[in-house]
């Protein structure tokens, strides 16, 4: 189970706000198994549902663990535990049904100590 730690932006509060044109999402690169991961996105209509997807075996994804709701912030960082080889990309709702995903990446071998 992911435990995810909402980061506030160095941004005004979102309800001050003007709605951006769209709801995009942006994270690292590179991904490593039992390392931190940091995604953010553009603020649009809080709350937001994070989801983890795996496209490994086909172009379908399958979710990886329950979707997380993060009340106001438009960041997000959590320890992945994804294990290495996977391919995953992560998906951000906000509470007006926009949804944005990062282009699936291979996860790399960071360590083990995340997995029971």
């Amino acid at each position: 189970m992911k435990v995810f730690t909402a980061l506030a932006a160095s941004l005004p509060a979102v309800a001050s706000m003007p709605v951006m044109a769209g709801l995009s999402i942006s994270g690292p690169e590179s991904l490593f198994s039992c390392t931190p991961t940091t995604y953010s996105w553009t603020p649009t209509h809080p709350p937001y549902t994070v989801s983890t997807y795996d496209y490994s075996i086909s172009d379908i994804p399958s979710l990886i663990d329950e979707p997380v709701v993060i009340p106001d912030y438009s960041t997000a960082t959590w320890v992945l535990d994804v294990r290495p080889g996977r391919n995953i990309s992560v998906m951000v709702v906000d509470a007006k049904g926009n949804s944005a995903e990062t282009w699936p990446r291979v996860v790399g071998f960071g360590n083990t100590h995340c997995f029971a």
